[in-house]
């Protein structure tokens, strides 16, 4: 720990820059044992000025730092240098997920303006100088959002805001969109149009174990939780204040490792029923086409036409699908002996085979019941659950268009107006938001230090920090740093939190939707349709519930006084049944497990 001991006697510390494997060193130099701190590749975030030759490029580069530091602040506010006018204590405040914040105060010089003041650009570098070399360090870069200004003291004090939320809701849905990328579901959040763009690109960001923020130099980016596999800073011994180490642990009460989501699709689904009809006359006795009708010629009578078969099938319900008809000839000469045949009504049937349809959709929900499990998580404190719920609908037009909808072909079965993308986008979309949530409600644990600025130079959000000093080992993401630079002590100091994943690993699943419900096709079948005929003195009662064609003998033998029969053609279609037209509700499971990781943490 920094503390009594004088600096030169502080031992390595090492960190690593992203972007190359090799570690940055911090500390003695083994031939001179003078400290100084050596780059593979220079952060984006410092600048070097050393005496000499200037670091090039993907060259490993040493700076001295001698035996201390000396270090100053560069406050530049619409690109003019004030630090001169700085006093007390200036702070900067970076945090994963919120906005940075930065507050110093100034000796006003002349007439205060708000409007001179407001909205002003501004930038924070710390300078560290040692050996005649200097570091320059970019620490905060936003704007003044609140000046306060005291009249009495002339003392101005500037809130500072690197204006995140306000730049993210300016930016165009695509921009959102490419910079944060994770899922987005219109059946699950409400239209981007007419509303917050921070919020929209908040429910893109639920789906991904991530954070957003803005870098030193005001880039906004998104920031993983997990951890690097290997550590891009290391603290050891003697590299942090006497005092500074601490642990905030978290709540086991409040650590979800169950997350149950259930959630309901509701979609019509499109029957179609078609059913075969044959009518034959009993007269043709069996035989087709001429010979039939030679039969038939023999005790002739009265015949349907094509527009009662027509007529008959649209009384039923059903609609024509089309036929073929043994008509009566037209006037001839047939059979044999040869006689001669007179027809003056050329649309009448001998015989019929056609086919009848009906369209109508039945509404079908579908409840997915998914749960995702963080095992170890149950294993040492029993379930501790989250519940979500979510429905939605589609296919609504589509069902109205079918059952009002003319239709002329198609054959017997169903389709699904289910729109699957929506339903498989919707649940890939929230069951990555329980992961999320998971591994949100793991990585409540903090590990804190401070150490001094000089010796944490490009650190930031996106490291992955091992501490090992003042008797605790933890090795996590950085989610806080936090700067105090006290002009009247001298003292420049980086208080540093980092996020300890209480994960214990276990099993993952791959989050995949399960497939959706099927139904067995449908049959409609074929009906032969009878004749009844009267006029005949053995001719039974008319049955008026009996399908088919009904007529009279030609030839009436109507001697008993029977009533003749109505010359008609009746069909009555199959009564659909109800499990084809009441509402279809099915259940669907599934369980997947979650591994979180575990971030090493000894106290």
């Amino acid at each position: 720990m920094i503390g009594a001991a004088p600096l030169a006697s502080l031992p390595l510390a090492m960190f690593y820059a992203p972007s190359s494997e090799a570690p940055v060193q911090v500390g003695p130099n083994p031939e001179t044992g003078e400290l100084q701190i050596t780059w593979p590749t220079l952060p984006d975030s410092v600048i070097v000025e050393p005496v000499g030759e200037q670091p090039q490029p993907g060259v490993p580069y040493s700076f001295p730092l001698g035996l201390a530091w000396r270090w100053r602040l560069r406050v530049r506010i619409d690109g003019v240098d004030l630090s001169h006018r700085l006093v007390g204590t200036v702070k900067v405040d970076r945090e994963e997920g919120v906005a940075g914040l930065a507050d110093f105060t100034l000796m006003l010089d002349g007439v205060f303006r708000r409007e001179d003041w407001y909205g002003r650009p501004v930038t924070i570098d710390y300078i560290s100088e040692s050996l005649g070399g200097r570091l320059i360090s970019r620490r905060f870069t936003g704007r003044i959002t609140l000046p306060k200004l005291n009249p009495r003291s002339r003392l101005l004090i500037c809130e500072c805001s690197d204006a995140l939320q306000q730049r993210v809701g300016a930016m165009e849905v695509a921009q959102i969109d490419a910079l944060v990328g994770g899922l987005w579901s219109a059946d699950i959040f409400d239209a981007v149009e007419g509303r917050s763009r921070w919020d929209y690109a908040l429910e893109r960001l639920s789906s991904r174990p991530a954070s957003m923020d803005c870098s030193a130099l005001g880039d906004i980016r998104i920031t993983d939780w997990q951890r690097a596999e290997t550590p891009h800073f290391r603290f050891g011994f003697d590299t942090t204040l006497d005092g500074s180490v601490k642990v905030e642990l978290g709540d086991v009460s409040k650590m979800i490792n169950v997350v149950e989501i259930t959630f309901t699709v509701r979609f019509p689904r499109l029957h179609q029923l078609n059913r075969g009809y044959g009518w034959v006359h009993p007269g043709m006795a069996g035989f087709s086409g001429l010979q039939g009708f030679c039969s038939y010629r023999a005790d002739t009578t009265e015949l349907p036409d094509r527009d009662m078969i027509r007529a008959a099938v649209e009384s039923s319900g059903q609609t024509m699908l089309g036929g073929s008809y043994t008509m009566l000839p037209p006037t001839g000469v047939y059979c044999n002996p040869p006689l001669p045949w007179i027809n003056k009504f050329t649309d009448l049937v001998l015989a019929a085979s056609f086919t009848a349809g009906r369209r109508w959709s039945q509404s079908v929900t579908e409840t997915y019941t998914l749960r995702l499990v963080h095992q170890p998580g149950v294993a040492t404190s029993g379930e501790n659950v989250s519940r979500e719920s979510f429905s939605f609908e589609v296919g609504r037009d589509r069902a109205s268009e079918w059952e009002s909808g003319v239709f002329s072909d198609g054959s017997s079965g169903h389709e699904d107006a289910r729109e699957d993308e929506r339903r498989l986008l919707a649940g890939a979309c929230t069951l990555q938001q329980g992961r999320v949530k998971l591994w949100q409600a793991s990585r409540t644990t903090t590990l804190m230090f401070e150490t001094l600025t000089s010796m944490a130079l490009g650190l930031d959000l996106i490291h992955t920090i091992e501490l090992d000093d003042q008797g605790a080992f933890g090795i996590g993401k950085c989610r806080r740093l936090y700067d105090t630079f006290d002009l009247d002590s001298g003292m420049a100091a980086t208080a540093i939190g980092v996020a300890i994943m209480d994960g214990g690993g276990g099993s993952s699943d791959l989050l995949v939707m399960p497939a959706h419900s099927t139904s067995p096709p449908i049959s409609g079948g074929v009906t032969a349709l009878s004749t009844q005929l009267g006029g005949r003195s053995n001719s039974p009662p008319f049955d008026e519930e009996r399908d088919g064609f009904a007529g009279n003998y030609s030839m009436i033998d109507n001697n008993v006084g029977q009533e003749p029969y109505p010359r008609r053609f009746a069909i009555t279609a199959p009564e659909i049944p109800e499990t084809l037209r009441d509402e279809h509700k099915v259940s669907i499971t599934a369980e997947y497990q979650v591994a979180i990781p575990a971030d090493p943490l000894e106290l």
